[in-house]
């Protein structure tokens, strides 16, 4: 029986031109790959909430600095806003315009305030939305809270500090649960369609596990990406078809004969996933 010639930790840039990783992953590895999509993405989350946090810390202290002493003491209860002077609040941005109104008197002029982002009044918020219209927010009724210029300063201490952690969980996740669904979508065409035409006889499991690994050229150029703040339009197109162009790839390179091999010990071997 033949062993598996390559580790998960190889798919990081063998992935990019090596047939032999292909073969490897599809005829020896054992599973679905999942295993090595969690820990790729794993990575890349690091990488991207370590710069992401970079700028989250920064805007935080931009508000700590310029918005968060003009803030009013407002407590939100039983579905109310009040004040405890009772008086109207205009917090402004750094050019000096009107950002955020508090309003306890529920008499401010909306159109007055045209440049206004925000208008929270006594039984809802008032949000302006770029077509100039107002979207309407109640408050909910279970919010029962007084908020301080101190408390929000705690708040947004502790928000730089675990800041890191709650960006890179919500990276993960979210990418792991679509890139899972992606490789199932993928790996039902390589089965279907792909093996087909290249008259393979990979089983699903083995294609599956191709098109995981297949996926890693786009997810590290996706990750270089937003690290650059480069914005490609309707790159969603190119990354299906490199994807599938590596697929294909995988597909054709597991399928080749190999001395003490055929594509009829696809699932068979060890691995370390």
């Amino acid at each position: 029986m033949a062993h598996s010639s390559y580790g998960w930790w190889h798919g990081f840039w063998r992935s990019w031109f090596s047939k032999a990783f292909y073969r490897d992953v599809g005829l020896h590895w054992r599973g679905t790959g999942f295993a090595y999509l969690f820990f790729l993405l794993f990575v890349c989350s690091v990488v991207l909430s370590i710069f992401s946090n970079i700028y989250l810390r920064s805007e935080i202290t931009n508000i700590q600095a310029n918005y968060i002493p003009q803030l009013p003491v407002v407590s939100f209860a039983d579905g109310k806003m009040t004040l405890a002077d009772g008086k109207v609040h205009v917090i402004e941005n750094t050019s000096g315009n009107p950002w955020i109104v508090f309003d306890p008197t529920g008499k401010y002029n909306n159109d007055s305030t045209s440049s206004a982002a925000v208008v929270l009044k006594p039984d809802a918020m008032y949000v302006a939305e770029s077509s100039g219209a107002m979207t309407v927010h109640t408050y909910p009724q279970s919010l029962n809270v007084t908020i301080t210029s101190d408390s929000a300063n705690a708040f947004a201490e502790q928000a730089k500090r675990w800041g890191i952690v709650f960006v890179g969980l919500s990276l993960l996740i979210s990418a792991y649960i679509y890139r899972i669904l992606a490789s199932l979508i993928y790996s039902i065409i390589g089965s279907i369609v792909i093996a087909k035409c290249l008259k393979s006889t990979l089983s699903y499991v083995s294609v599956l596990r191709i098109v995981v690994v297949a996926q890693t050229p786009v997810i590290m150029l996706s990750t270089i990406g937003a690290l650059l703040n480069v914005y490609v339009p309707h790159a969603w197109i190119g990354g299906v078809i490199i994807n599938l162009f590596y697929i294909t790839w995988g597909i054709k390179a597991a399928s080749s004969e190999l001395p003490g091999a055929t594509t009829a010990a696809s699932s068979q071997g060890p691995s370390a996933l």
